[in-house]
């Protein structure tokens, strides 16, 4: 661990992509939050590769994150 930290390497997986202004948008759209989810893991804006595998955002993160940016 050390020497991972003193070559200034990071450790974990990526973080998930959240593009907070369209989050925004939709919601002042009148969408709901599940919709926005929804529609956003459709266009792969909340999704990321690891390992080769597509990995998206499960919706109480993200549902987490929304409140957050209320």
């Amino acid at each position: 661990m050390k020497r991972v930290r003193k070559e200034g390497k990071k450790l974990g997986r990526p973080p998930y992509p959240f593009p907070v202004d369209e989050v925004r948008r939709l919601l002042s759209l009148g969408y709901s939050i599940a919709e926005v989810h929804r529609l956003l893991i459709l266009q792969g804006k909340i999704c990321r590769e690891v390992g080769g595998k597509k990995d998206c955002m499960k919706y109480e993160t993200f549902r987490r994150k929304v409140k957050a940016i209320k």
